[in-house]
């Protein structure tokens, strides 16, 4: 919100919006890397909107291998005791 977002539905000017849910829609689009276009970060920002979909690939990463590793705990059978 420090920086603000641009506002590209706006086909004539450059509106600037620090509003909290605006901002909060762009920072979960950024993050998952959706990437819908309607709002881009402003030139101070922009590093810090890159860095943020990068930390979206590696969370996302990191769940799914996690998701696989317990379905896989869970399919293995147990122990056989003689």
């Amino acid at each position: 919100m420090a920086t603000g977002i641009i506002d590209t539905s706006i086909q004539d000017s450059i509106k600037v919006i620090n509003e909290y849910y605006p901002c909060l829609y762009f920072s979960v689009v950024t993050f998952t890397t959706l990437g819908y276009g309607d709002f881009r970060p402003t030139k101070n920002a922009r590093a810090f909107a890159a860095v943020k979909a990068l930390f979206g690939y590696i969370l996302l990463g990191i769940l799914v291998s996690t998701i696989i590793y317990y379905l896989r705990e869970l399919s293995k059978e147990p122990p056989k005791f003689k």
